[in-house]
């Protein structure tokens, strides 16, 4: 279907297809939420209307929305994540929908990293194929396998972490400048064309240097942005900046909007985005081995547009499989940890999930700073190390419908070398009557950073 309106321009590449370019700047407010869908670096204004409320929940905004009524809704409905039926598409805009909602139905294989397109409001499953060597790396504490998996959208660099990617004045790097900020450590990259751009100052210029196997293949300095390197499966990319001049010390504060992304050419800057996952197993995946993410139960969200998925293990795996589609099960998991050094308080957040054939009874996190306990904190956990604290939280208004909880919990008044021990919880009965409290992995924190 050829479109003919502005607004069917934007249905047209929200339904994935390119072969008609959006209107170059959105003009009102419907097209501000289309171009916000289709993750463009606009805000859209906060929905007045039912057809913007649902407009804004594809989008991904954390809002509700109403239950439809009309048919139009039902398909709005639908591409929003609402488990309802729609009729025979009738309209141009109905078909346009409909389109959508087959469209967030996608299968991925082959070696990471997978790049993918998603509407950002489904869940994924995938499966990881194991390798000689075995994929996944021993955990010390636990004796566990990890294998952690991330999801972030196609700017791959983050410079908000302390330990990855940050931008640190004065970080090691091999004879280099003395005025630069570099990344504090190297960033792992996969793929075959990775381009960098980054806005910086007009004498501030950029080095890098190539590591595969540890071995430096490749340096180059005085780079312009934007650029492009040849690479090679799980090279490693460690930049730095300086100033040609020699005459001002260079800080993270005079380097903004750096994207790393798998492209041939730079694209529009996007803010990182980032979902991440471990697996923890019994034994590393060796050859005719796999594992699959719903027998674990973790449920991982999409990214609206672009997906890459990494996998970060020394051994990586012979190959990794997505599909589009999650089975619905009740489930926990810790979402995010933010320590806060300055103010000593670390921020929880925790999310739960029920199955359709589920009642959920109650939910919350328990946390403890008692190293007796530590991982093994439970809802029924008292105080073993005396001066030690033992909290379980429970999140209100739990109903037995309730599909999802977002709870975030701040633990204040931290002080230095303090660890904290979390876990999030869901208590629930199941289709058989039987009454179950499932817990996520745990994991700690302290001012410093996570554990």
């Amino acid at each position: 279907m050829i479109p003919i309106t502005r607004k069917e321009l934007y249905l047209n590449k929200i339904v994935g297809n390119d072969d008609y370019s959006v209107p170059e700047k959105p003009i009102s407010e419907e097209e501000f939420f289309f171009a916000e869908i289709l993750g463009e670096a606009v805000q859209a204004p906060a929905p007045l209307t039912r057809y913007q409320m649902f407009l804004a929940k594809i989008a991904g905004r954390e809002i509700e929305i109403p239950y439809p009524e009309t048919r139009l809704e039902h398909f709005l409905a639908k591409a929003a994540g609402m488990d309802v039926e729609t009729p025979v598409p009738i309209t141009r805009e109905e078909i346009y929908w409909s389109n959508y909602t087959a469209v967030i139905k996608f299968e991925v294989e082959g070696i990471p990293p997978l790049i993918y397109k998603s509407n950002g409001n489904n869940l994924i499953n995938y499966r990881i194929d194991g390798a000689a060597g075995g994929v996944g790396d021993l955990d010390s504490e636990t004796g566990k396998y990890l294998i952690p998996v991330t999801i972030s959208g196609k700017n791959i660099f983050n410079k908000t972490l302390t330990d990855g990617y940050h931008l640190a004045s004065g970080t090691g790097l091999p004879a280099a400048n003395e005025r630069r900020c570099a990344t504090f450590e190297p960033v792992q990259i996969s793929g075959s064309s990775l381009t960098v751009s980054f806005t910086a100052g007009a004498d501030i210029r950029m080095m890098y240097s190539l590591f595969l196997n540890g071995e430096i293949k490749a340096r180059r300095t005085g780079i312009e942005s934007p650029f492009t390197i040849d690479i090679y499966n799980r090279d490693s990319i460690y930049i730095a900046f300086y100033n040609v001049t020699a005459s001002v010390t260079v800080t993270a504060a005079d380097i903004s909007d750096i994207q790393m992304e798998y492209a041939a050419e730079a694209t529009a800057y996007e803010p990182h985005t980032e979902i991440t996952a471990a697996l923890n197993l019994d034994a590393p995946l060796g050859t005719g081995e796999s594992v699959s993410l719903a027998d674990t139960g973790i449920p991982i969200r999409t990214i609206n547009g672009t997906n890459i998925l990494m996998v970060g293990t020394t051994v990586q795996p012979s190959k990794v499989y997505i599909k589009g589609e999650f089975k619905k099960i009740t489930t926990t998991y810790v979402q995010s940890i933010e320590p806060d050094n300055t103010n000593n308080k670390i921020i929880f957040v925790v999310r739960a999930y029920r199955s359709n054939n589920d009642r959920m009874v109650r939910a919350g996190l328990v946390t403890t700073n008692d190293p007796a306990i530590g991982v093994n904190i439970n809802v029924n956990s008292t105080v073993i190390t005396s001066g030690c604290k033992v909290f379980v939280k429970e999140v209100a208004g739990v109903t037995p419908t309730t599909d999802n909880i977002k709870y975030t919990w701040t633990k204040t008044k931290v002080t230095d070398g303090e660890i904290w021990y979390v876990r999030s919880y869901v208590e629930y009965i199941n289709s058989d009557n039987e009454q179950l409290i499932i817990y996520s992995d745990a994991a700690k924190a302290s001012l410093d950073g996570i554990i």
